[in-house]
């Protein structure tokens, strides 16, 4: 019986530290904290008074007749008891390690249940055993409580995991899960180790390599008996290594999840390369890290083509054409500096962006056509009318070409566009000019031979009116005489009016002799010229220094003369007082001729060099509204401007400009009409 006692106290005591022993800190950890609390109470009640009962056994024998009667029946029922405990504490045990080694904390609950069970169950039978030789009820009364209680629990616990455990597949299942799960990483480890183009290999959590491929020995040049187990700082520059380069790359990728960077690697060989690399931090379901998935790609020539791209990206910003690239989609891959200047949109603002939209691309030929005929000829040239950001439009000459990969297949396309909107406008106005002198052309020449051809018979009519109007003026009434007059006085003023037409044309259509100039004889001849105006009106001209020009002598007369008959004729009560003068200015001539005559308004100073455009009636002032566009016309063949200056009453200054000579040449040249 000592024996038996010795047994089961120890079998409490390790009972007591497999339940002490610690659980983790799972999701139920404060409930079987609590059961563990409550079962160890009990069993430290049942363990005393065990105790305390077996201090007064002196010969224990069993109590019950028929088990007194039977030994074999006695033995039965003690291995049975001891074999079924026995049992019960290693399925505990067993659950226990297999609680504390799985990672997934959401059934621990049930497991420690059935623990507590297996427990209670295995106490039950000892105290079976124990009562064969002392019937201690109460004690087992409460064991048996406490075990229906924990199994009652447990049901209730396991009850809700039937419908799943249902649902579960069976082991056929399984099993073909299993061989397909098996197959696709057979596949899996046959499509990365064939992929030669992307270094694709495993990491272990301290940056061991586990896994190589083929693409791996490619572009490092280690074979896979080579590398397998070493740590894959080896692909590390000497100077990255020494700054830690290597771990602080695996830390962040474990801490973010991923890690992506393109930097300089090293070869087995020494050599240097290009690469791009993606670490992937590989997680299990309880989110413990378990090591890493690297990928290398080798962007040497990618780099490369890069660094070529940007020196001529550098080059084409030196120019002012707008220079972009876009894919066979149309949309924007580059945009220099001149692409800026000229449309207005930044390069961050116009990439991905399709070039035709952006622009509001218009051309005679549609569009798509252009692009068929880049994609089949290689090349277009031709005009395109673009929108700037701001709205204005602007066209430009566009020169674009097809641009291919290494496989000769259509890349994208270079578009060069030069603004020709200025030149554009430039040629319209030109043409517009030229036509303006056709026209004007035309209309002189008409003017020339309407003026020479009228001359003969408004001569003729004249002549015939004179002599009516001498021979039967008196002969007839006052009324007829009148008639006459006007006649006569209508005839005059169309032969002048004629006369005046004719060397507006001339002075328009003839080539003219250019020879040096004295202006100072040119002023003399003109003040001969118009002596008797000079001399009834009392006019006094003065003049400064006059220079030397190269002009038409005739022309210049023709041009002082003008200016001066009016500054005479246009007077009011005081003598005229007329003042030549030229001073040099900017490379050119300006001359004023001022007067102190009768002035006009300054708003009709445009007006005035306009022909037949007269500020005075004929009756208060002669003349046909000829001689001041005649002067106009003169200037402007000598490459020069007139303008006037007026107030009514305070008299006029007309100034022109002509060009200057150097040098006293006497040769002549002629210079034919504009």
């Amino acid at each position: 019986m000592l024996w038996v006692s010795t047994n089961v106290l120890t079998v409490l005591r390790l009972t007591f530290r497999f339940l002490w022993m610690p659980i983790g800190k799972g999701f139920w950890s404060v409930y079987t904290d609590k059961l563990r609390l409550v079962f160890t109470g009990v069993m430290v009640v049942i363990a005393s008074n065990i105790s305390v009962q077996a201090k007064n056994i002196v010969v224990p024998a069993p109590h019950d007749f028929i088990l007194q009667q039977d030994p074999i029946l006695l033995w039965t029922k003690i291995i049975s008891n001891a074999s079924i405990s026995a049992a019960c504490f290693v399925l505990f045990w067993i659950l226990k390690h297999f609680i504390q080694n799985r990672k997934e904390r959401s059934s621990h609950l049930i497991f420690w249940l059935l623990s507590m069970v297996l427990i209670a169950f295995g106490i039950l039978h000892i105290m079976q055993i124990w009562g064969l030789y002392r019937p201690l009820y109460w004690i087992k009364a409460v064991i048996e409580v406490c075990t229906a209680a924990l199994a009652i629990f447990t049901t209730i616990a396991l009850w809700p995991l039937v419908p799943k455990t249902l649902k579960l597949k069976g082991h056929e299942e399984f099993e073909k899960v299993n061989r397909q799960l098996l197959e696709s990483e057979s596949n899996f480890h046959l499509l990365v180790s064939g992929i030669k183009d992307y270094a694709i290999f495993m990491l272990d959590p301290r940056g061991n390599v586990i896994t190589w491929n083929e693409g791996a020995e490619r572009i490092k040049g280690y074979k896979a008996n080579e590398i397998i187990g070493k740590n894959f700082s080896q692909f590390f520059l000497p100077e990255d290594k020494e700054k830690g380069k290597p771990l602080q790359i695996l830390k962040m990728a474990s801490e973010n999840g991923r890690y992506e960077e393109e930097a300089l690697r090293m070869r087995k060989d020494g050599s240097r390369f290009w690469a791009n690399i993606v670490i992937t931090a590989l997680y299990d379901p309880s989110e413990q890290l378990t090591g890493f998935a690297k990928v290398t790609r080798d962007i040497t020539e990618k780099r490369h083509a890069i660094q070529v791209l940007e020196e001529q990206a550098a080059l084409f910003d030196v120019f002012n054409d707008a220079i972009l690239v876009r894919n066979l989609d149309g949309t924007i891959c580059y945009w220099n500096v001149g692409a800026e200047k000229m449309y207005g949109y930044s390069a961050k603002q116009v990439m991905e962006k399709t070039s035709q939209d952006l622009l509001k691309t218009e051309s005679a030929k549609p569009l798509a056509q252009i692009d068929q005929d880049i994609i089949a000829k290689g090349h277009w040239e031709g005009e395109l009318t673009h929108y700037r950001e701001d709205g204005r439009p602007i066209i430009v000459e566009s020169r674009q070409a097809l641009k291919t990969d290494s496989q000769g297949a259509p890349a994208s396309i270079i578009e060069i566009n030069t603004d020709i909107t200025d030149r554009k406008e430039a040629e319209q106005k030109q043409l517009a000019l030229a036509e303006m002198e056709r026209v004007n052309s035309e209309l002189q020449q008409f003017a020339y031979i309407a003026s020479h051809d009228l001359q003969e018979p408004l001569r003729a009519v004249a002549g015939c009116l004179q002599i009516l109007e001498k021979r039967y003026k008196g002969h007839l009434d006052q009324r007829a005489d009148e008639l006459i007059q006007f006649a006569v006085d209508g005839a005059v003023r169309m032969c002048t009016l004629i006369n005046d037409l004719l060397v507006l044309s001339r002075v328009d259509s003839e080539n003219m002799m250019i020879t040096v100039t004295d202006l100072q004889k040119v002023l003399d001849q003109v003040k001969t010229n118009l002596l008797t105006a000079i001399e009834e009106s009392g006019a006094k001209i003065t003049h400064g220094k006059l220079p030397l020009l190269h002009v038409n002598d005739t022309l210049l007369t023709m041009l002082f003369q003008n200016l001066i008959s009016n500054a005479i004729k246009f007077r009011d009560s005081r003598d005229p007082k007329i003042h030549v003068d030229a001073i040099r200015k900017n490379g050119k001539w300006l001359f004023s001729i001022k007067d102190n005559g009768i002035g006009f308004d300054q708003k009709y100073a445009n007006q005035i060099f306009q022909p037949f455009k007269r500020l005075h009636s004929k009756d208060e002032y002669p003349g046909t509204g000829i001689g001041l566009p005649i002067c106009k016309r003169i200037v402007e063949r000598h490459g020069g401007k007139i303008w006037a200056d007026s107030q009514p009453g305070k008299g006029t200054t007309f100034h022109f400009t002509l060009t200057e000579v150097k040098g006293n040449d006497d040769s002549e040249k002629a210079i034919a009409s504009p």
